[in-house]
């Protein structure tokens, strides 16, 4: 759906822009571009939202525009959508604005939590939505839905599936559990560790980052320690509670 597609209903209030369509369109990118040619590039951020229960819901956020930005999102059914400038050096010059339903395409969720006990979720393609639950049952469309990244200090098990086209197709349901978020923990001493691999890799919360004790001809002999602080005290299971990945 190009420019033309959209009624003459064209407001611009404080750089937001609506547009309403003639009847509600189904939609997953968006096409945006500046006019390069007569002002540059001057749009740095801005959020796409559309008109759904009686209120604005935001579907995607971006950086700079320039001569095409193409924005991907899950489907989603609107009549009427809006685009926030929330940074730009000057008086914006928007070209073109064209809605676009492209094929969706499903992969599996990945979940992933910082040092400080945030979980995020993504899948590689942008077309599905996730659903996920907390509580050990399986995930359906009735779940959870993810929106955005929520704090899990204490840690649990998260299962996620991610589905297209309205739920008819869904991935493979993907399981991690986490333990106590080390927010607060602190390296105390460590017997050894190579450059580029320190002891505080281990609990970074990074599956791609790791301690290693040096491997050269003069690397120490075993056992190898480091003692950690937690920061607080914390009733655990040295059976049950305490976990650690070896290099894989």
């Amino acid at each position: 759906m190009h420019k033309k597609g959209f009624s003459t209903t064209y407001t611009l209030k404080g750089f937001s822009t609506t547009y309403t369509l003639k009847k509600p369109q189904t939609f997953n990118r968006i096409v945006i571009q500046e006019n390069i040619k007569e002002s540059g590039q001057r749009i740095e951020k801005f959020v796409v939202e559309i008109w759904t229960n009686d209120k604005w819901t935001e579907i995607y956020r971006a950086g700079a525009v320039g001569y095409k930005h193409i924005g991907r999102f899950p489907m989603q059914k609107a009549k009427k959508i809006r685009l926030k400038l929330l940074e730009y050096r000057n008086i914006p010059n928007i070209e073109f604005v064209g809605l676009y339903k492209a094929p969706e395409l499903l992969s599996t969720p990945q979940i992933t939590r910082t040092k400080n006990g945030v979980v995020s979720m993504h899948c590689k393609t942008p077309d599905p939505t996730i659903y996920y639950t907390l509580d050990g049952s399986t995930p359906t469309q009735k779940s959870l839905k993810y929106t955005q990244p929520f704090a899990l200090p204490k840690g649990g098990t998260i299962k996620a599936i991610a589905t297209i086209q309205n739920g008819k197709q869904q991935s493979n349901i993907q399981e991690v559990t986490f333990d106590i978020c080390p927010a607060k923990w602190q390296i105390i001493t460590e017997s050894s560790s190579a450059k580029g691999f320190e002891a505080s890799n281990a609990m970074d919360g990074k599956a791609n980052t790791l301690w290693h004790t040096p491997w050269d001809e003069n690397c120490p002999k075993f056992p190898h320690s480091v003692t950690i602080d937690l920061g607080e005290k914390l009733k655990v299971s040295l059976r049950n509670d305490v976990s650690a990945s070896p290099r894989r």
